[in-house]
């Protein structure tokens, strides 16, 4: 999709390739597939299980269904209720943990049930999967120079610049990320991968994680910029894609919209990910 008002605030021609109309209402049940349809029958057989503020979550338990398999998902207990709704709804079974401590209540599950993890993006299998968003709008929309998505994680930001090197060569890569949770900026500034920040305030709350080893990785070697934005930004870039656009975007993939507008990008093709659209709407009075 695009608007002609965006385009003339910004002098430029900006693509947004809309993952909020997805399956599970965001672009995880891309690595979500691609990752349960890899496993061998005795792993699938044990069941998956993972960590996940909500998106992840939903996906996984999704595909798990398709291929007939259980599904477990660890949730912070502050996770938004809504998400943690639609996970129940994909058939996963939640077991809620303390805020900043998935990882390690993962792990514990993890012995307890022998289930198979899958990662919610530190996993080359769900990397790959999420790099097929940004693939599908290089085959759409011809000669784009930069590519702007969120980053919590980094497996959507990591598969892009996979697919910017190999398709858009010299196409420079953007990524998104909440001021308040600024483990990727940091990490590629520093060329040192970075610990999430714990308990981080933000609205942003499917990019808490901190980012992973692999898309650390690819991204360093891609030469990928993070932009930093704040909720106020954040809010008004969701409140953008609600009035002009008619589209129903959630925070998290509101900061893409919030970093673009913070770059010069006058006289640029720009495809912009919309990565998800789960929420409850409480950002917009």
């Amino acid at each position: 999709m695009t608007s002609a008002t965006l385009d003339a605030e910004l002098g430029a021609s900006v693509f947004f390739k809309c993952e909020n109309f997805q399956k599970t209402g965001s672009y995880k049940v891309r690595g979500a597939l691609n990752a349960v349809a890899r496993l061998d029958d005795e792993a699938a057989g044990r069941g998956v299980l993972t960590h996940s503020s909500g998106n992840h979550g939903a996906a996984l338990a999704w595909a798990a269904t398709l291929r007939g398999v259980e599904c477990t998902v660890v949730v912070p207990e502050n996770a938004n209720p809504l998400k943690v709704a639609a996970m129940r709804a994909y058939g996963a079974k939640i077991e809620f943990c303390g805020s900043g401590e998935r990882e390690h209540a993962a792990e514990m599950a993890l012995e307890r049930s022998g289930a198979t993890f899958v990662h919610p993006y530190d996993d080359p299998a769900i990397i790959a999967g999420q790099g097929t968003v940004a693939h599908e709008l290089v085959d759409e929309v011809a000669s784009l120079d930069t590519l702007v998505a969120p980053i919590g994680g980094g497996g959507l930001l990591s598969g892009t610049a996979v697919v910017a090197g190999s398709a858009l060569c010299g196409a420079a890569v953007i990524g998104a990320e909440p001021e308040s949770a600024d483990d990727a900026y940091r990490s590629l500034a520093t060329g040192v991968r970075q610990p999430a920040v714990a308990d981080p305030n933000t609205i942003a709350d499917g990019l808490l994680g901190g980012i992973g080893k692999i898309p650390f990785a690819i991204l360093t070697a891609s030469g990928a910029e993070i932009v930093t934005v704040t909720d106020r930004e954040i809010v008004a870039a969701a409140r953008f894609f609600l009035a002009r656009m008619k589209l129903v975007v959630e925070p998290s993939a509101a900061t893409a919209l919030a970093a673009l507008r913070k770059l010069d990008c006058s006289q640029r093709r720009v495809g912009v990910l919309i990565t998800g659209g789960n929420t409850d709407l409480s950002w917009a009075p």
